[in-house]
């Protein structure tokens, strides 16, 4: 074979190889840019869901706060009063005995 026949051969196998990768990056860089709007889209929705559990959560603080001032403080002054006088009348019947 002629060199000049194998230097025409390798200049088109160059030429479509370059032109195929040339599509592809534009083909990847067109679809990099429709996933980047969906996931644009995605993420505005994301960011309201997070806003709503923000306030979800605010208002769980604030109705465990509500319980504990109205249910568990009594709870533990009264447990803590019952537990005192237990131990005043053990205290007080030790002196009985004697």
């Amino acid at each position: 074979m002629d060199f000049l026949v194998l230097g025409a051969i390798r200049d088109v196998v160059l030429i479509v190889f370059f032109g195929l990768g040339t599509l592809l990056v534009v083909v990847l860089i067109l679809i990099a840019w429709l996933f980047y709007r969906k996931m644009g889209g995605l993420i505005d929705a994301a960011k309201g869901n997070l806003d709503n559990t923000r306030v979800t959560l605010g208002n769980v603080a604030a109705t465990s706060t509500m319980i504990t001032d109205a249910v568990i403080r009594p709870l533990i002054k009264t447990w803590g009063v019952a537990v005192g006088a237990r131990k005043a009348l053990s205290f007080l019947s030790k002196f009985s005995k004697e």
